[in-house]
C-alpha cells in the first residue's frame, strides 16, 4: 500500500485563493513531493506512476490535523482525479485532463509537479499524531 501524507502550506494563502498543498510518499528510500492547490495527493499519484510506481497498489491518504483517512483501490484509480472549483462552483472532484501536450511551448511550472526529493527523514510520521489534530468547528479557529 501506498502511504501519501498531506498538509497545507499556510503561508502560500492570500485573501481570495486558499493555500498550496503539499503531499509526499516514501517509495524506497526516496521521499516524493508533489504541491498543488486542490488536489495534492492526486498530483502526486501521477508522478509516482510517471516513475515507474506499479499503478495497482492501493493508496492511503492521511491529511494532516484532520481525522480518518482516505483511500483509493489504486494508485491509478487516484491519478484519474483532481479538485477544481472556481467563482460558480465550489470546490468538488473533476476527472483529470493532461493538457501539456497541448501546451508544449510553455514551461514546466515546478510548484505543480514534482517538487524535488529528499532523504528519508528519522521520523516519517512526524506531526501526524493525535496531538496536531485541529478542530473543525469551535472558537479556537481563528481567522487565517
Amino acid at each position: 500500500m501506498i502511504e501519501i501524507r498531506c498538509f497545507p502550506l499556510p503561508r502560500t494563502r492570500s485573501p481570495d485563493r486558499s493555500c498550496r498543498w503539499l503531499a509526499w510518499a516514501i517509495v524506497g528510500d526516496v521521499r516524493i513531493r508533489a504541491k498543488s492547490p486542490n488536489g495534492a495527493p492526486n498530483e502526486l499519484a501521477r508522478r509516482l506512476i510517471e516513475r515507474g510506481v506499479d499503478p495497482e497498489q492501493p493508496v492511503q491518504i492521511t491529511y494532516r490535523g484532520l481525522p480518518g483517512r482516505m483511500r483509493y483501490a489504486t494508485l491509478a484509480e487516484a491519478a484519474k482525479w483532481t479538485f477544481k472549483e472556481n467563482a460558480r462552483r465550489p470546490l468538488h472532484r473533476a476527472a483529470y485532463t493532461d493538457l501539456s501536450d497541448r501546451f508544449d511551448f510553455l514551461p514546466v511550472n515546478a510548484d505543480s509537479c514534482i517538487e524535488g526529493e529528499s532523504p528519508v527523514s528519522p521520523d516519517p510520521t512526524a506531526g501526524f499524531g493525535p496531538e496536531n489534530r485541529v478542530s473543525t468547528s469551535g472558537p479556537e479557529l481563528e481567522a487565517a
